[in-house]
């Protein structure tokens, strides 16, 4: 007996992850591996930030959050809710940093 699920008659194959449109979904949609994502990116974003806030005036570095860390932040901002506490309470330290 075959349990497998099928889509045209093509079987498909079972993942422990995928990613659609930028966000990576789990089997268990835990996100834990999308906010791991999120968290390097902001964490680069926010060192490049740090040297450069000695040499841009502050309206600079704002329209460069704008421009770079706010998208990543907005873009995936429902999911951030369904992760757990000690995820959310990193990614929120680490917005505070930028």
């Amino acid at each position: 007996m075959n349990t497998g699920i099928g889509l045209c008659d093509e079987a498909l194959e079972n993942r422990s992850s995928f990613k659609y449109l930028a966000v990576t979904i789990d089997s268990k949609l835990t996100f834990h591996e999308y906010v791991k994502n999120i968290l390097k990116k902001l964490a680069k974003f926010t060192g490049v930030m740090y040297k450069a806030k000695n040499f841009f005036s502050k309206t600079c570095l704002l329209k460069m959050y704008n421009s770079f860390i706010k998208p990543i932040i907005s873009y995936g901002i429902l999911i951030y809710g369904s992760t757990t506490k000690t995820r959310t309470d990193k990614f929120l330290k680490m917005r505070k940093k930028s």
